[in-house]
């Protein structure tokens, strides 16, 4: 007899995220009209087959074992298993992110363009979240809530991650390419000593255009985007680190103590030795 079982997550979730379940479909079960969430589907497929009609697009999407669908909020969408075979899966709904808030703001974000995405994860991926994803429903422990939250956190990167590798760039900002790369080596080297000619040069722009685009997309130069990204991370590591101001103005690359010093207090308002040990 085709019938539906679910194992819910027990904990009250975090925001953005909320119900999460394993899901196994045994015999045949569909949903005979179309629906639509207000919130990111995103369903790790587990055994056998699982199939999703979308309305809009007239087509039917299936779901195999150790691949990710993932549905934007407001896509009217519905589903069928399969006759005579059982399958199971890993759901979740997300409400999105901020797109100050992080990279995954620009990508999984209800106000921007819809998505729909089926892709394969790497087997040893797919073992660990799903390890951890059970281990967590199965088991209710102090804080599995919280753990539930980052792990869920870091799922979503890591699917951006995979989908970037398929699907090309997904930040869906208006950004010219010399901008997009600016940001890809500027993440990887603001520690080190990252001047605006070295910076062109990577990019294919005379320093001034770059400047220039780089002023049009975040209101600062290149320079001063990079100042922040090292401020941030020099807070952070003040309050949240057990390294002294030494130690961080050397990971930082700045070029003495007292000049990193010096730079922390002009824009901040603080001395460095004010946050250490602050949390």
């Amino acid at each position: 007899m085709a019938r539906i079982e679910k194992d819910i997550f027990p904990g009250v979730m975090l925001a953005p995220f909320h119900y999460a379940c394993f899901t196994r479909f045994i015999g045949y079960s569909e949903e005979c009209t179309y629906t639509v969430h207000n919130s990111f589907q995103i369903i790790l497929g587990l055994s056998g087959t699982l199939h999703f009609e979308i309305e809009k697009e007239k087509a039917v999407i299936s779901q195999h074992a150790g691949s990710v669908f993932v549905l934007s909020p407001g896509i009217r969408h519905r589903w069928h298993s399969e006759a005579g075979k059982n399958c199971e899966n890993f759901m979740f709904f997300c409400d999105g992110f901020d797109s100050n808030d992080s990279t995954l703001g620009n990508i999984l974000n209800a106000k921007l363009p819809e998505i729909v995405w089926l892709f394969n994860l790497k087997l040893p991926v797919y073992d660990y979240y799903i390890e951890k994803f059970r281990h967590l429903v199965l088991h209710p422990y102090l804080c599995n809530v919280n753990v539930m939250h980052g792990l869920l956190y870091a799922f979503c990167g890591t699917i951006c991650y995979h989908a970037s590798q398929i699907y090309g760039s997904l930040e869906r900002k208006e950004m010219h390419p010399a901008i997009t790369k600016a940001m890809d080596i500027i993440r990887q080297n603001y520690r080190n000593r990252l001047t605006l000619a070295q910076l062109s040069k990577h990019c294919g722009l005379g320093p001034s255009r770059l400047s220039e685009l780089f002023n049009k997309a975040f209101g600062v130069s290149p320079i001063q985007y990079i100042n922040e990204l090292r401020l941030k991370k020099a807070s952070q590591l003040l309050k949240y680190s057990d390294m002294n101001v030494s130690e961080i103005s050397d990971y930082l690359g700045f070029s003495s103590v007292h000049y990193f010093s010096r730079f922390f207090k002009k824009n901040t308002g603080q001395n460095p030795s004010e946050l250490t040990g602050a949390f």
